[in-house]
């Protein structure tokens, strides 16, 4: 169903996040972010959540293998991916070895937004310019509340 939803823009970010659990496990939330558009073009940003799983390693390899195996489960185009979000830990925005970037190699698109509270407004402002473009009249109300699931997460 998301699927069906994200093939109509043709284009997407992931957010990602994840926190060590009570067993030490770390528990991890994968989300997609798309502009759904109305038969009159208006768009709407939706968010939902994809998988929700847990990991005993915390490293970018690791977790990119079961980012993508999410993806590629839910038949997701690696094309339309345009854009990640993930927070600044290590193991997320690594040069070499990160989440971000073994995505990236993957999705040359999908561009970095590192994610933090202090950020939130601008990775919104972001992932909006990645879909939208400077199309002002289509720019979705309350567009700060889309990150609250990460906010509320930390």
């Amino acid at each position: 169903m998301i699927t069906q939803q994200v093939q109509q823009s043709k284009k997407a970010c992931i957010i990602f996040d994840s926190t060590q659990d009570y067993s030490k496990k770390e528990a991890s939330v994968l989300l997609l972010r798309y502009l759904d558009m109305d038969k009159d073009g208006e768009c709407t940003v939706q968010e939902r959540v994809v998988e929700v799983f847990t990991t005993g390693e915390t490293t970018g390899s690791v977790l990119s293998a079961n980012v993508m195996a999410v993806l590629k489960k839910i038949n997701f185009d690696m094309n339309w991916l345009i854009g990640q979000c993930h927070n600044g830990a290590g193991n997320m925005r690594g040069k070499y070895c990160g989440l971000a970037t073994l995505i990236q190699n993957q999705c040359p698109k999908a561009v970095y937004i590192m994610v933090s509270r202090a950020s939130t407004e601008l990775g919104n402002e972001c992932c909006y310019k990645l879909f939208c473009g400077n199309q002002e009249h289509s720019r979705p109300a309350g567009r700060t509340a889309c990150f609250s699931f990460l906010a509320q997460a930390k």
